[in-house]
């Protein structure tokens, strides 16, 4: 990680990742437009479904992951492996009661956090 800000994160990855994503999508859209100049229907036809759904893909791809990106919290690994939790409290939580330390972290690390 270079950032600890999420939406930092993910603007930059957006910018940094757009270009090879549009290119990609662009060349792969107009190849498939090629198939839809045959006169075998079922190619045309596979030419044709194949570039909308890249293209859907490309909207999606700038449009719904970012927003979903931004409604939700990644839990990683590294985040799992490197939070201390008081170990003084949690046996004593009801809440905590018959689970692993490891479903113990999981489950704080994806609640929400509030900062005070």
């Amino acid at each position: 990680r270079t950032s600890k800000s999420q939406a930092l994160a993910m603007q930059k990855t957006i910018y940094e990742e757009a270009l090879p994503v549009v290119s990609t999508s662009v060349a792969l859209t107009v190849g498939f437009l090629v198939f839809a100049q045959s006169d075998f229907t079922p190619v045309a036809q596979f030419g044709l479904l194949s570039a909308l759904v890249i293209s859907t893909a490309l909207v999606a791809d700038f449009v719904i992951t970012p927003l979903a990106m931004s409604l939700l919290r990644l839990v990683t690994l590294w985040d799992l492996l490197s939070s201390r939790l008081r170990h003084q409290i949690i046996p004593r939580s009801p809440l905590f009661r018959g689970m692993r330390p490891w479903q113990i972290r999981k489950f704080v690390l994806s609640s929400t956090l509030l900062e005070f």
